[in-house]
């Protein structure tokens, strides 16, 4: 076996995979239908699509608040210290949102359950082809080397915060004196906490958690679009459109944050849209959850506050 092989903890991987891409959806979805009482099928799966696939970025946000924290103990302390807590503080979280949604665990799991029992093969041509396209991304996400500047610079920084083990050095608008490393990004540092969670648990030779979130991204914003599209007459037009941009699907499978920060802006405005459809306090804690993730996903996701708006004053009911 190789010396990169040695060093890929792939347990590691198994536990960044599962906890942060099938645990953490599953709660927050149990979660948010137990704080809005939702038990109809398709409300069920609405949350699934608005609020669950974007959990990862809840992990993202309480392992940030933990690298900030820790830049408050001395520089030897500080990898020392974080490296453990970022797996006990993930499990934890896990499992308090598991508490707090226990009693809806079973309607989603059975909710879940149907729902993957009920695919079936496309029964048009449209389908057919947005089908072909959602797979040839997904096979360029896993297969394609690493090597698109954004993607390395992530992969970087992302290295860089484990090694010191705070997020007090971020942006990197210091050269990194180990590497040499200047990254003096504007954005919110989801996508990197994340790569850090997974760089931490599976190893840093591994590139394996920027092609596990591209692909589980790529897969969250094919469901939401189609929830989102079920009505229409043809739901595989809209999914069809997305992944036949050029633009999209080459960023989403070379730079791996894309379909990230568009799946968070979508079901930031679509969580938005389903507040002002009924409007309650409690969908309106849902609609500052999921705008508040867009908006710690990619600076992009301050163009949600205004797309609210707009979409405030043309579907609402106002007198």
């Amino acid at each position: 076996m190789c010396d990169e092989e040695e060093r890929v903890n792939f347990g590691g991987l198994l536990l960044f995979a599962v906890a942060t891409f099938v645990a953490a959806p599953f709660v927050v979805t149990a979660a948010a239908a137990r704080f809005i009482g939702a038990r109809d099928k398709e409300q069920l799966l609405d949350l699934a699509a608005m609020t669950g696939i974007t959990a990862p970025l809840v992990l993202s946000l309480v392992l940030s608040f933990l690298y900030t924290g820790t830049a408050l103990l001395p520089e030897a302390a500080r990898q020392t210290v974080a490296q453990p807590a970022a797996v006990a503080i993930v499990l934890l979280t896990i499992i308090i949102i598991a508490a707090y949604g226990r009693q809806q665990m079973t309607s989603v799991t059975r909710v879940m359950a149907d729902a993957v029992r009920a695919l079936r093969p496309p029964r048009s041509v449209l389908g057919w082809i947005a089908l072909a396209l959602v797979v040839f991304a997904l096979v360029q996400a896993a297969s394609l080397a690493v090597m698109e500047n954004d993607a390395l610079e992530y992969a970087a920084v992302a290295k860089y915060i484990l090694r010191e083990g705070s997020l007090a050095s971020y942006p990197v608008v210091k050269a990194d004196p180990q590497t040499g490393l200047f990254a003096p990004s504007s954005h919110p540092p989801a996508y990197h906490m994340l790569l850090v969670w997974g760089f931490a648990t599976g190893g840093t030779e591994s590139m394996a958690p920027l092609r596990i979130t591209a692909l589980y991204f790529i897969l969250a914003i094919t469901f939401l679009m189609v929830r989102i599209l079920r009505l229409t007459p043809s739901p595989a037009l809209g999914v069809s459109l997305l992944f036949a941009t050029p633009l999209f699907v080459s960023m989403s499978v070379s730079y791996h944050i894309d379909a990230m920060r568009i799946t968070a802006f979508t079901a930031a405005c679509a969580m938005a849209v389903e507040f002002i459809r009924r409007p309650s306090w409690k969908e309106a804690v849902l609609a500052g959850y999921a705008l508040g993730l867009a908006l710690y996903a990619h600076s992009i996701g301050i163009l949600a506050i205004p797309l609210t708006g707009i979409a405030f004053l043309v579907l609402a009911d106002i007198p």
